[in-house]
């Protein structure tokens, strides 16, 4: 086969393969349920984490939510990387309880699980996602371009002296 076409099946194999992991990413999050609240950027301490919701419901903006359904954010986040004990196995409509600190007071909340905001993730991020589609969709266009395209050296190959 010549280079050309192996090149150009092996671009295409790899893109498809980078847009299905992308595709089952949000198929996965289409699936899951949500509290409709996102973590702020740097927002997680020893304490719990800072979020904001992106959605109406219980949850209000800079919450710090210390313990879900009894357990403190520490302790889930150790059970993720633990063989300790299965994920929660959760659904939507269910309702959980948190507790929070809501300007600097402690409060327990109940909150129900609804579809994943992504159209609200989408409003909230719109920018980073462009600019990630054009850096590293045209990145990986110029890279195909310099390493694919560019004239080949050898006996008979490449500009002439």
């Amino acid at each position: 086969m010549p280079d050309s076409k192996r090149d150009y099946w092996l671009i295409l194999i790899t893109s498809l393969i980078a847009i299905s992991f992308g595709v089952v990413f949000v198929a996965r999050h289409l699936d899951s349920p949500s509290d409709g609240a996102r973590i702020v950027p740097g927002g997680i301490t020893s304490e719990g984490a800072l979020v904001n919701p992106l959605r109406g419901g219980v949850l209000q903006q800079d919450d710090l939510v210390v313990v879900v359904e009894g357990r403190s954010l520490e302790a889930w986040a150790g059970s993720l990387f633990g063989n300790s004990s299965p994920p929660p196995a959760w659904n939507k409509g269910e309702t959980l309880h948190y507790s929070v600190i809501r300007d600097g007071n402690p409060l327990d909340v109940r909150v129900t699980l609804g579809p994943y905001p992504l159209r609200e993730v989408f409003t909230n991020t719109w920018g980073t996602i462009v600019f990630a589609l054009i850096f590293f969709g045209g990145g990986s266009i110029s890279l195909d371009t310099a390493i694919f395209h560019a004239p080949r050296k050898g006996p008979g190959k490449g500009p002439s002296k």
